[in-house]
């Protein structure tokens, strides 16, 4: 116990026997929440990892990502932020990529730059975190490891909302794993924002990255993530009726949700099916809804494709909607469709 602060084993001291009594409450100061955090960090075991999507495990959009446009998602949480080229913009595809150099069946975020950048050049992935008040003067470490083939094209940066930025040393290549981390001394303003940065001046494959960890003070070990919670954690921010491994829009009866029609609904009512999503939403999310053929806008109602509108939407679920301009259905129609819910920073 010598390690970490007395005042959090004081009250504990205190106890007589098995009657803890009354507790006094703690209220530390700043120095001594730092002084917590730093001596937790050199367990990984103690210690939260904060990041999301740690392993690269999830990828409820797709697997493979060719060129995707700033602004695009790829693997959950990890979003396409800048590409950039006064002369040429660099093409870079993003993939999901499985097993060496790690374990047979490890994930890693694979980065392939197939047309170089020209005219100072540069390529960001990224995630945005919420809004944490808590962090606000805190120490934090941004960690990953990190795979590349050559010398001085990618590292970290850790940036949050207020301007502060620190970046990491790039990666020495000679196709090693190296962990590389970035720590910023005090949080200042409240989201965090974790960036791989990659130098995009010539044809590389592939950069590759997993194991991330956002953690409290100096360190940044690896700290793994239960799947079932990383998961959760993701669908906060998205989610989707389709298996894991389908990709939204996909033809497939996989994962839908069936209800039956009362009677004949009419322009702008209720189909009836009443949708709840697995994770309450951090607001209200974006919907989008498709037949079972992968007809967007549609769900398919007594055996054809009917455009469905949304109604009652929240952060915990919706309703969809007969959006035809008439009178659709009758007694026992099935109602069938798929969705996902995008509630993205």
């Amino acid at each position: 116990m010598a390690d970490y602060p007395s005042a959090i084993f004081s009250p504990i001291a205190k106890a007589e026997g098995n009657n803890l009594g009354a507790i006094p409450d703690w209220n530390p100061a700043l120095a001594e929440i730092v002084a917590i955090q730093t001596a937790l960090g050199t367990n990984p075991r103690l210690v939260t990892n904060h990041a999301y999507n740690v392993a690269m495990v999830f990828a409820q959009r797709g697997v493979s990502f060719t060129d995707p446009a700033v602004g695009t998602y790829t693997l959950d949480r990890w979003r396409v932020r800048n590409k950039t080229g006064s002369s040429v913009v660099p093409v870079v595809d993003i993939a999901q990529g499985t097993g060496a150099p790690w374990a047979a069946t490890a994930k890693f975020l694979s980065i392939d730059i197939t047309t170089a950048g020209i005219g100072a050049p540069q390529y960001l992935i990224h995630q945005k975190l919420e809004d944490h008040p808590e962090w606000n003067g805190l120490k934090m470490t941004f960690a990953a490891d990190v795979h590349a083939t050559v010398a001085s094209k990618i590292r970290l940066q850790f940036n949050d909302s207020a301007g502060g930025s620190d970046v990491s040393p790039l990666h020495t290549g000679d196709s090693t794993i190296q962990r590389l981390s970035v720590t910023r001394a005090s949080v200042t303003g409240l989201a965090v924002e974790l960036i791989i940065a990659v130098d995009p001046a010539d044809v590389i494959t592939e950069f590759r990255v997993t194991n991330c960890t956002l953690a409290f003070g100096d360190n940044g070990p690896i700290i793994p993530i239960d799947f079932c919670i990383d998961l959760a954690r993701c669908q906060r921010f998205f989610e989707k009726s389709y298996n894991q491994t389908i990709i939204p829009g996909s033809a497939t009866a996989v994962g839908i949700e069936v209800s039956m029609l009362t009677g004949v609904v009419t322009n702008a009512s209720l189909w009836g099916k009443n949708t709840i999503f697995k994770v309450t939403k951090r607001t209200t999310p974006t919907l989008v809804v498709y037949a079972l053929d992968g007809t967007l806008g549609s769900w398919r109602i007594g055996g054809v494709n009917r455009i469905t509108g949304i109604s009652n939407a929240g952060e915990t679920g919706f309703q969809g909607n007969n959006g035809t301009g008439g009178s659709i259905g009758a007694l026992d129609d099935q109602v069938l469709g798929q969705w996902t819910a995008d509630a993205e920073l």
